[in-house]
């Protein structure tokens, strides 16, 4: 498996809530760039399983990826629902 196939493995788990993948998938020191998010393996695999239990769920659409070395970069629309706002 690809960076890029890791990191799109990763990002959708997002949207199907698979907290394996999620445990599975990131390196041991696994930052997480996107703000709202905190960063390390315990915070995504926390994220992934407050996703999952929400009521609506989540969808992502990824746009771009591309890897550069041993980065990934993904260029993606998330729409994340709750019962009072679209985030």
């Amino acid at each position: 498996m690809t960076n890029t196939q890791k990191a799109l493995a990763l990002i959708h788990t997002f949207a199907d809530g698979s907290t394996k993948l999620a445990e599975s998938l990131p390196a041991p020191d696994y930052i997480q760039h996107n703000l709202p998010y905190g960063t390390g393996r315990a915070a995504l695999i926390s994220s992934v399983s407050d996703l999952a239990s929400a009521p609506v769920k989540t969808t992502v659409k990824n746009i771009r990826a591309f890897e550069d070395g041993d980065k990934v970069f993904l260029h993606r629309r998330d729409i994340r629902r709750r019962a009072d706002c679209l985030l």
